[in-house]
């Protein structure tokens, strides 16, 4: 595995607690570092306060800021594609495609109390 920076975002990333909070960021995380592997380039993490939009007198905000002064030389994040951030950042094809599912099974105590009131002792 890649050689991970230093600090505390790096570390929480990495965490086995919690391992079901930020499920996107520890996934873009996962595969910032794979590519860092592949195209030999070291990570750095830059906070961000979002993914970015152009302003009307053309200045941008958030990670295409970041892109747009040459802070950052790549960015791996679960943004949106859209038009007015084309001219700075340029786009891959999807990575991964994600589905929400939600399975519950309801505790037997629950089940039991719930069925009771409807059942003749």
């Amino acid at each position: 595995m890649a050689k991970l920076p230093p600090g505390r975002p790096a570390e929480r990333l990495q965490s086995k607690e919690n391992f079901y909070q930020n499920t996107q960021s520890r996934l873009c995380y996962s595969v910032g570092l794979y590519l860092s592997e592949m195209l030999n380039y070291t990570v750095g993490l830059v906070p961000s306060p979002g993914w970015g939009y152009r302003s009307a007198n053309g200045s941008c905000t958030g990670m295409m800021e970041e892109r747009r002064t040459g802070r950052v030389q790549i960015a791996v994040s679960a943004s949106i594609v859209l038009e007015q951030r084309m001219d700075v950042i340029d786009y891959t094809g999807p990575t991964y495609k994600y589905k929400y599912h939600c399975s519950l099974e309801p505790a037997p105590q629950l089940t039991e109390r719930l069925l009771k009131s409807y059942t003749q002792d």
